[in-house]
């Protein structure tokens, strides 16, 4: 292809929302280009790669609709197709398709504004007059950051390097950044700037840190690092973050902060180091966002937590790491080399970040989690603490049929290619053998080691970084049937032969079946406490016990045990009920000598508890089906 061909090729990109919005099909005498616009509207041409771009240079110009399913009327579609046409009988010869297609985007650009203008209520609309003869005041054409970001790219014109880009962070504010420095993920509604590899704990202020930054440290260099759905750019309540502090290679008689001598002088002392920096940070998340958070509490675990809930339930849990790996000066400020020069695995970060090269297409993976995430949640399938599988444990589900079925060439993603990849999701893991076999994103080859693999769990779906630990470590033979009998419920759906839109639609109608038909009686437990942040501990300290309890119910008692995948909230603000199903009678139950050995160490747990206060209560009834529904529908 001759290089004046590839100019007018990126001229063309620079009017589209996005790089791959531009297709190529290459053959032996002609090449075609298809160009995706507005409202899935396609134009496409036959053109010779030796010719420049110009009317009289391509054959078969043409428009089209990928999909019947936007918002365009039967009279706005005839319109676009009446001022193609019109387009084609005015131009000259030697008008440029660049000139070409952007007419027609302008044009459609002005349908959008009408469309919006059309759905607007209670607006105040204000009209201007201009003089028919002043072509230098244009008229609706406010383009989007997408077309305005590609302008720029492919543009030569354009003098990138004097360019900023400013974008709006979700919790820090707005800021601005070189247009070379900025990576942009492509076609996405819901991801996030692919530079945006950090997280500062300071809402909506934009006032600089006050506690860690370049001034109170110079021998010592930290990052926050996203991990789990929000680095997966998926929208949830939650946002899980690390913090890292790490040491850089010294420079001669670097002078050491006040906080940089009191790390020095810790650096040994990894709980008194992890201790310093968790008040910190809790002394300055309690004031910069005194006003927006409900709680801001320490858990203690393997490695040390924040927890911050935010008035609009929003959840931020920052765990602290510290790395003994020195960094260079000069690359300390570089977050992707100082994440990638780690060797052993940030907590949480490498996975995601492996997960996310794995998968062929990042959106068309996001949506695929996002409609398996929500039917699981729905059908009561989702919650590592309650014996079920974790978000990351679905997303590597998804990742491994991305993988699998997603073609390379998918700028043309259908409601039916979608709902392929639904399919295969629910035919492969309904007839998978879960009792003997292990989903990995790598080949055994990877982990050959056995004895490295995590191999607690009635499933085993595996991290793709070593050490290639087990991500459903928590499930049981109870909830791993439980979660294939759900897979196998959606596979006789989808057999059913419907509609794609109805099939999709009914999946995601299905709910949460709890209790079972086959479960006979219910353990409910009722926990109280003084206050919501005191409650939500008694909480969080009960999902951590639970696992150990279900374990025994399988391993010490022979017990089918159904869990409820979340905590109820009934008549009284600070009071909670979490129910466990079984399959025998409570009768039966009562007099089960091994399970209630098993249960009065459950509940021992919470009377040897450090943190409980009097006011923190725990309490249990063993109930019929009958009596558990009828206190329900009194509450």
């Amino acid at each position: 292809m001759v290089e004046n061909n590839m100019d007018e090729l990126n001229l063309l990109r620079s009017i589209l929302h996005s790089d791959d919005h531009l297709q190529i099909q290459s053959s032996e005498n002609f090449n075609k280009i298809c160009l995706k616009l507005d409202y899935d509207i396609c134009i496409s041409f036959f053109y010779n790669s030796l010719n420049s771009l110009i009317i009289n240079n391509v054959n078969d110009l043409h428009i089209s609709k990928l999909t019947n399913k936007n918002l365009l009327t039967n009279e706005q579609w005839i319109n676009i197709q009446d001022y193609f046409n019109k387009l084609i009988q005015q131009s000259k010869s030697n008008t440029s398709i660049y000139t070409f297609i952007q007419l027609i985007q302008q044009y459609i650009l002005q349908i959008s504004n009408e469309n919006f203008k059309s759905n607007e209520k209670n607006s105040i609309s204000t009209i201007i007059k201009l003089k028919e003869d002043d072509t230098s005041i244009q008229i609706g054409k406010f383009h989007s950051a997408d077309l305005i970001f590609n302008q720029i790219a492919y543009d030569t014109t354009i003098d990138r390097s004097q360019v900023l880009i400013g974008y709006e962070d979700r919790f820090t504010g707005i800021h601005e950044i070189k247009f070379n420095e900025f990576k942009k993920i492509h076609d996405d509604d819901y991801g996030i700037p692919m530079h945006q590899n950090g997280f500062k704990p300071i809402g909506s202020s934009t006032e600089p840190n006050e506690i860690f930054n370049k001034n109170t440290l110079n021998y010592f260099t930290y990052a926050f690092f996203p991990y789990g759905s929000f680095r997966l750019g998926l929208n949830g309540e939650d946002l899980d973050t690390v913090f890292i502090l790490s040491e850089q290679k010294s420079i001669n008689n670097i002078n050491k902060t006040n906080l940089d001598q009191i790390f020095f002088q810790l650096r040994y002392d990894s709980l008194a180091l992890n201790d310093q920096i968790i008040n910190l940070l809790t002394t300055q998340i309690n004031n910069d966002l005194n006003n927006e958070i409900i709680e801001c509490r320490n858990i203690q675990a393997i490695y040390p937590i924040i927890s911050i809930l935010f008035h609009d339930q929003t959840r931020v849990e920052i765990f602290v790491q510290i790395k003994e790996k020195l960094i260079a000066n000069e690359q300390y400020s570089d977050e992707t080399y100082f994440l990638s020069n780690f060797h052993e695995p940030i907590h949480g970060v490498h996975d995601i970040e492996r997960l996310i090269t794995y998968v062929r297409s990042p959106p068309i993976f996001q949506h695929l989690l996002t409609f398996i995430r929500t039917w699981a949640q729905n059908v009561g399938l989702y919650g590592q603490v309650y014996g079920y599988l974790g978000g990351y444990s679905w997303a590597i589900l998804c990742a491994y049929i991305c993988h699998r079925f997603l073609l390379l060439n998918n700028s043309y993603f259908s409601i039916e290619e979608f709902f392929i990849l639904v399919e295969k999701f629910f035919s492969t893991y309904s007839h998978f053998n879960w009792s003997s076999e292990s989903v990995s994103l790598y080949s055994k080859k990877s982990f050959s080691d056995q004895s490295s693999i995590d191999n607690r769990g009635s499933m085993r779906i595996l991290c793709p970084s070593p050490p290639y630990n087990n991500t459903s470590r928590s499930t049981i033979d109870s909830t791993r049937d439980l979660i294939i009998q759900g897979f196998q419920n959606v596979h006789n759906i989808i057999e059913k032969k419907l509609k794609y839109e109805d099939t999709l639609k009914e999946i995601l109608q299905l709910s949460n079946h709890f209790p079972d038909k086959t479960i006979q009686a219910i353990l409910q437990l009722k926990l109280s406490g003084k206050t919501n942040s005191e409650l939500n501990q008694w909480i969080g300290y009960m999902k951590s016990r639970l696992a150990h309890f279900l374990n025994d119910c399988q391993n010490e008692c022979n017990l089918f045990v159904q869990t409820q995948n979340n905590v109820e909230i009934r008549k009284q603000n600070l009071e909670r009920f979490y129910s466990i199903g079984f399959q025998l009678n409570e009768q039966i139950l009562s007099r089960h000598r091994q399970f209630y050995y098993c249960l009065n160490k459950f509940l021992e747990q919470f009377i040897i508890c450090s943190f409980r206060s009097e006011t923190m209560k725990i309490s249990y009834k063993l109930m019929s089906i009958h009596d558990w529904n009828s206190e329900r529908m009194k509450a």
